[in-house]
C-alpha cells in the first residue's frame, strides 16, 4: 500500500486480499442486500466499467481530470505528512 506519493504507507497494517464476495458474505448482510451490493459494486469493478473515462468532467467544468498524485502534489497544504 502506498500514499499519494507512491511511497510505502507505514500508518496502516497490510491485510491479506480477500475477494469482495467473501467480504460481503462474511458481513452478515441480508441476502438481498448482499446481492444488490454485488450487482452494483463488485461486478462493474471486475468488468472494469469504472475505468472508462468519459470526458464528462472536462466537458462540464472546462478542466481536464488528473491523477490523484498530481492533485495531492498541487495541494500539499491539504495533505500534511
Amino acid at each position: 500500500m502506498t500514499d499519494g506519493r507512491r511511497q510505502p504507507c507505514s500508518r496502516r497494517r497490510r491485510r491479506p486480499h480477500r475477494p469482495a464476495e467473501q467480504v460481503l458474505a462474511e458481513a452478515g448482510l441480508p441476502p438481498h442486500v448482499e446481492e444488490h451490493l454485488t450487482a452494483i459494486l463488485v461486478r462493474p469493478h471486475r468488468e472494469n466499467r469504472y475505468d472508462d473515462a468519459s470526458g464528462d468532467v472536462e466537458r462540464v467544468t472546462g478542466v481536464p481530470t488528473r491523477p490523484i498524485e498530481a492533485f495531492v502534489a498541487a495541494r500539499r497544504d491539504l495533505h500534511p505528512g
